[in-house]
């Protein structure tokens, strides 16, 4: 089913695979409505409570998630749910989310107008004032926060778009929290890849292509940068786990046992909160059983 997803998304032209986008989303869309006619309205205090529930405060990092059409009907769109991100974690924290997506055949991220193609609410956070985005043109991260230059800053230094200068492991450090608001558990998985690099030679797996890929990364000021990065193996996309929902499944249940996740509900949308070093634990913990988030079996 992924491949010919792949398949088309590749051969279809821009304006058909635009409409084809819009027909599958109307029973969505129509969900959506039925909720608010029948009084599931969320609004920003909603959100706030049920992250407070969660243990989300005050000077916290997040690393959010999202499933907007989760919820059911919010009152004033994406942008309330991010206006409740921001004040969840207050002046003292920071609110920060994946700003990547399929790159353009000519392998060009810029980091002003390239969209992301992770839903309403991640690009409406990234065009908002204030927003800082990271120049990695694989797994680009935008920041709203204190600390947002600090996390935004240095994403090409590294070969690998998570090593030590990327928003990830500097998350990690800062003690970050990944917030799943109705995404599923297996589209909330991004900081795995921390473990891949921990690892390096000694994990076992071989994750990258052999040769690297050339990029073209425009900055802010509109600076062209000519960069090599090492690209994930698509080849081990069906046996990864973010498509494997039964192995995603078992890691969720397994860090909730281990107390490294909690769940609740906001509105009609699931939502998760985990720190990102307990997932980075809990996969150093199963590495060393021989496990890994890529599994034949």
């Amino acid at each position: 089913m992924r491949s010919t997803k792949q398949f088309l998304a590749k051969m279809l032209p821009a304006p058909l695979k635009r409409a084809v986008k819009r027909v599958l989303r109307l029973p969505l869309r129509l969900w959506t409505y039925k909720k608010k006619f029948e009084g599931v309205v969320i609004g920003k205090e909603d959100i706030v409570s049920g992250l407070r529930s969660l243990g989300i405060k005050d000077g916290d990092t997040i690393f959010v998630h999202s499933s907007f059409s989760a919820f059911g009907f919010v009152k004033r769109g994406p942008e309330e749910v991010i206006e409740a991100l921001l004040e969840a974690v207050g002046r003292d924290g920071n609110v920060c989310m994946p700003s990547f997506g399929p790159l353009p055949d000519d392998k060009t991220f810029d980091v002003r107008g390239t969209p992301c193609a992770l839903g309403k609410i991640p690009e409406t956070f990234r065009r908002m004032p204030g927003a800082k985005r990271s120049l990695s043109p694989t797994h680009s991260v935008a920041c709203i926060g204190k600390d947002a230059d600090f996390i935004t800053k240095g994403h090409l230094k590294d070969e690998t778009a998570f090593g030590k200068s990327s928003p990830y492991y500097k998350m990690m450090e800062m003690g970050g929290k990944v917030v799943c608001l109705g995404s599923p558990f297996t589209r909330s998985l991004t900081c795995n890849y921390l473990i891949e690099e921990e690892a390096s030679d000694r994990f076992p797996v071989r994750v990258y292509e052999e040769e690297l890929r050339e990029f073209v990364v425009i900055d802010e000021k509109g600076k062209k940068f000519f960069v090599k990065k090492k690209y994930h193996d698509k080849s081990l996309d069906p046996i990864r786990v973010d498509n494997r929902p039964e192995i995603a499944g078992w890691l969720e249940r397994l860090m909730a046992e281990k107390g490294r996740l909690r769940r609740a509900k906001i509105g009609e949308a699931a939502v998760r909160v985990y720190a990102i070093k307990g997932l980075v634990d809990t996969l150093r913990e199963l590495l060393q059983e021989g496990k890994t988030i890529y599994a034949k079996e």
